[in-house]
């Protein structure tokens, strides 16, 4: 079975609890690292934003945008490969958390291995716009 290590970073939101939070139709930066363990023979290594649904009823997904990094290769170990990626992200659908269902937005980088487990890694981030302030809100600023 193929290894390696994966560490994945984003960049170019404000910090919205424990996740970044971007503006629809905003900047996201990604910076991927792989380390491989052994030889890896893939078919591709990709990063890509994406969204999906967790909770009730039919699942659903969708690649925002993918950026191919490379396509039928092989890693080896003492070679590792750092990328650095920019998105513009979609203006919708927004992220959502409600009784029945989520919207999860991510980036996942995947090293995608011929007839094998796929290597992945991902950060989940939330896309939506800042909430809008009352009158009374900025009033007390």
């Amino acid at each position: 079975m193929a290894k390696a290590d994966i560490t994945l970073s984003i960049s170019g939101g404000e910090m919205a609890g424990q996740f970044l939070r971007f503006d629809p139709g905003s900047a996201l930066r990604a910076d991927v690292q792989i380390i491989p363990q052994d030889d890896i023979k893939h078919r591709a290594i990709r990063v890509s934003v994406e969204w999906h649904t967790e909770g009730y009823g039919n699942k659903d997904h969708a690649d925002a945008q993918v950026i191919f990094l490379a396509h039928d290769g092989v890693l080896q170990p003492g070679a590792p490969v750092y990328r650095q990626v920019n998105f513009t992200l979609p203006t919708q659908p927004w992220s959502y958390a409600g009784n029945l269902i989520n919207i999860i937005w991510q980036v996942k980088a995947t090293i995608d291995i011929a007839m094998g487990k796929d290597i992945e890694a991902a950060q989940t981030f939330i896309l939506a716009p800042r909430e809008a302030r009352s009158p009374h809100e900025l009033a007390e600023r």
